[in-house]
């Protein structure tokens, strides 16, 4: 498995970190262009695992450069290989669909460019995932000072077991899911001529996933017990639809090596001493891949072994007196204006969505009648509960 959002725009890291790491600076040209990147991971999860190569550009103008025609492969500490087939212009997915990390072993990537450059990874362990015991959430109150209201939402906890070792290396990343409504139903369609929607809830309730961009980081050197309990993690507010009617966050937990955990700890310090989310190149820092023929080559990005556990939790939305203050469809008069206006729409305009809001036809914005227009889809996912 990898890391979405780990390629040359930014990943956004917002990240809350409480430890002891000896410092580690890696110093590179910032106007550095035309340098691979490496973004790939291998792991105790299920594949297919994917490795992207790209080239690096100028910070202030970030673009995404798919290399292809490279040979890539996984290789292990017993001699073991696996190949990766090139699925688009710098994607290599492992072509095995078998092909998956058992712990305990050393992995590292190989990379041969079209001209006939090597490129590897130092061999890393695949370190036994410790388990997450629990995640938990608190409804929490933020203060913003450009509102006259405390925002509220909730405050997601992972807690751990007993690793197998004494000094862990932690990171993680959240997956969420929400559902969600449109503010009203869909009773009219236009396609030249107007005609009545018998099933007007169809668009009506969506889903939406989204990768969160806060990736989060912990050791546990000096803890005693090296236990992580009730660290904070993602925080979801009352501002969106997020909380509309139920919410549901995937915690995967990163059980990583001490050289992957300080490559991220220096992506965090990068992007969030800047000031602008948007600003830097996850990989203006040099990783774990290197040119064994040039040492001095530049290598950005990273190859990444981990062990990794997966928690999953739902929670309803927050009940009164806790106030949902995400944007909500008004009834103007220009909604109804239009409704009026429709054989002016042009036929590239159909098929047009209208509905019924105070006992008059209307015509308001299509994402106040169509959920999808939010980017959420109407399919609802395999492991979701409604209670």
């Amino acid at each position: 498995m990898q890391i979405r959002h780990f390629n040359i725009i930014l990943i956004l890291l917002l990240i809350t970190f409480f430890s002891c790491e000896e410092e580690f600076e890696p110093k590179i040209d910032s106007s550095s262009e035309s340098l691979i990147v490496v973004d790939g991971m291998i792991s105790n999860l299920p594949g297919p695992y994917t490795i992207k190569l790209s080239l690096s550009s100028k910070i202030e103008s970030p673009e995404y450069t798919p290399l292809n025609g490279f040979m890539v492969m996984i290789e292990d500490d017993l001699g073991n290989s696996e190949y990766c087939w090139e699925s688009h212009a710098g994607n290599y997915i492992t072509a095995n669909p078998d092909f998956r990390g058992i712990t305990g072993r050393k992995y590292k990537v190989n990379l041969i460019s079209p001209e006939g450059k090597n490129y590897q990874s130092a061999f890393e362990k695949l370190r036994e995932p410790a388990a997450i015991q629990s995640i938990d959430y608190k409804l929490e109150f933020a203060s913003d000072e450009d509102l006259t209201y405390d925002i509220a939402g909730y405050r997601f906890y992972v807690s751990t077991g007993q690793a197998p070792v004494d000094t862990n290396y932690f990171m993680w990343q959240l997956i969420s899911t929400f559902k969600y409504t449109a503010d009203f139903n869909i009773y009219w369609i236009w396609e030249g001529y107007l005609r009545p929607v018998t099933n007007y809830d169809t668009l009506k309730t969506c889903y939406k996933t989204d990768t969160l961009p806060d990736i989060f980081l912990l050791n546990t050197e000096n803890m005693k017990p090296p236990v992580v309990s009730n660290f904070p993690l993602h925080y979801v507010t009352t501002e969106t639809r997020a909380l509309m009617e139920r919410y549901s966050v995937l915690v995967r937990q990163f059980s990583m090596s001490k050289e992957s955990f300080k490559f991220w700890r220096i992506i965090k310090d990068q992007n969030t001493n800047l000031g602008n989310l948007y600003s830097k190149q996850p990989f203006q820092v040099k990783g774990n891949v290197y040119n064994p023929q040039n040492p001095d080559e530049i290598v950005l990005g990273h190859f990444m072994v981990a062990g990794i556990s997966e928690k999953r939790i739902f929670v309803n939305r927050p009940e009164p007196p806790v106030k949902m203050r995400y944007p909500v469809c008004s009834d103007p008069e220009w909604i109804f204006e239009n409704f009026g206006a429709l054989p002016e729409f042009p036929p590239s305009s159909w098929p047009i969505f209208a509905t019924i809001v105070n006992n008059k036809n209307a015509l308001p914005n299509k994402w106040c009648m169509d959920c999808r227009e939010n980017g959420g889809t109407i399919e609802k996912p395999d492991f979701w509960i409604d209670e």
